[in-house]
């Protein structure tokens, strides 16, 4: 049985394909691999552990796949939050899951997340722009953690 992750990474003869198309942006298959495979790496040095909730709460934009791919590589948990959502409506949703972390635009950062992740001492705040420029610095490679083909990868 395969994973998500290992479903992105063993698509034979497909690394030169379109995989995410954005205004006139294209990401082939090669291209998603190595930019989740780098926020993958990135959240384990925040600390992100196998199992642990990782919200995100961005608009639409190619971070939002190409981080969905990175939580689950990493073995986190993804958990896709509405940013239209409202600050109580934001808090009770974060408590609910258990986020341990955020990841979120920049303009939500200061406004709402703040007051949603106000009562879980847990739960850090990661803005996309912070998450890329971590994501520069990592390896190309999957990073070395194995995933339970059976672990919940989507809340």
């Amino acid at each position: 049985m395969e994973t998500l992750a290992e479903l992105l990474t063993n698509r034979p003869d497909s690394s030169g394909k379109p995989a995410l198309l954005f205004d006139d942006l294209i990401y082939t298959y090669a291209d998603l691999e190595v930019h989740s495979n780098r926020v993958a790496r990135a959240l384990i040095g925040q600390g992100v552990k196998p199992g642990d909730i990782v919200c995100q709460v961005v608009g639409s934009r190619p971070e939002l796949i190409i981080n969905l791919f990175g939580i689950i590589k990493c073995g986190a948990v993804y958990a896709p939050l509405n940013p239209s959502l409202t600050e109580r409506e934001l808090a009770i949703q974060l408590a609910d899951c258990r986020a341990s972390m955020v990841i979120t635009d920049d303009e939500l950062v200061g406004r709402k997340i703040a007051f949603a992740v106000g009562a879980l001492p847990q739960c850090r705040v990661l803005s996309v722009a912070d998450l890329s420029a971590h994501d520069k610095d990592m390896p190309h490679s999957a990073p070395l953690r194995s995933l339970d083909p059976d672990g919940l990868a989507v809340l």
